[in-house]
């Protein structure tokens, strides 16, 4: 199923066509699958639709017989500023997980990013692999706080 929603720009509508989240879901974790990253945490914001992303990231992991996925942590931020942010997930500098899904808005995504940045948590030894939600649309450019070589479906 594709998601189509309304865009006014100027005079015009435009008609942008997303990916469901079972199809995003499915094309992360065919990424993780491709690099063999078996571990991974699950970041939402309250953006709607959150609890169905977690459910079918859960669903699929269930389903897949010939490779094993481990959900380390699903964790729904609850809070906006990035500073409120940083103290909520704090807990993942400590973790030993390295590839994080994240599920949001481009605003709630940067930041997302920008407090996982300054926790220490982007870079060289983290995945970022983020849904359609979280980057926009191909006309916009990536916020700054976006590390360099973050995955978007």
């Amino acid at each position: 199923l594709m998601t189509y929603f309304f865009q006014q720009v100027s005079d015009s509508l435009i008609l942008q066509l997303a990916p469901s989240v079972e199809h995003q879901s499915a094309a992360m974790l065919s990424i993780m699958k491709r690099y063999l990253w078996h571990h991974f945490s699950i970041l939402t914001t309250m953006i709607g639709g959150h609890d169905d992303f977690i459910r079918a990231i859960r669903n699929q992991v269930l389903d897949s017989i010939d490779f094993k996925y481990n959900i380390m942590d699903v964790f729904v931020i609850k809070n906006k500023t990035r500073k409120e942010i940083a103290e909520e997930i704090e807990f993942l500098k400590h973790s030993e997980v390295r590839v994080f899904l994240l599920y949001s808005t481009k605003e709630e995504g940067a930041e997302v990013m920008g407090a996982a940045s300054d926790l220490g948590i982007t870079g060289k030894n983290y995945v970022w692999i983020v849904t359609q939600s979280s980057f926009g649309t191909v006309e916009n450019n990536a916020p700054p706080e976006f590390p360099v070589g973050m995955l978007g479906t």
